[in-house]
């Protein structure tokens, strides 16, 4: 099989995807991505997705926005803007539950939150 996109093609970084497969064979993504992002520079607007396929992956749609727009650049930096290694994706029956990290626009004294959600495709 050849590769599917899962993000729609915008010309913009979509990155740090979680996999998983509901109990219908449903097959579940999350991301981050850029896609917001203009010309203004002050601020690094970033959406966390999360997309499905019904056909093992051949094609995906159904996207739905979990968390954003929010200013990544309020993240810790770590080498580049760090939300952390700690996201994933798990399937509960027909339903996807998530855990992701998301910067918190302007704070600079809690600079992240650690966000927890079902997700219906």
């Amino acid at each position: 099989m050849a590769p599917t996109r899962v993000n729609p093609f915008n010309g913009r970084a979509a990155f740090t995807p979680a996999i998983s497969i509901n109990s219908n064979g449903v097959v579940g993504v999350t991301y981050y991505d850029f896609r917001i992002l203009t010309n203004e520079t002050v601020t690094l607007p970033t959406g966390y997705w999360f997309t499905s396929s019904s056909d093992s992956g051949a094609s995906f749609g159904g996207e739905q926005q979990l968390k954003g727009p929010f200013d990544m650049k309020t993240a810790p930096y770590a080498s580049g803007y760090f939300t952390g290694d700690y996201q994933g994706l798990a399937a509960s029956g027909a339903t996807f539950q998530t855990f992701f990290i998301a910067a918190n626009s302007g704070n600079t004294t809690n600079r992240t939150n650690v966000l927890f959600g079902t997700v219906t495709p």
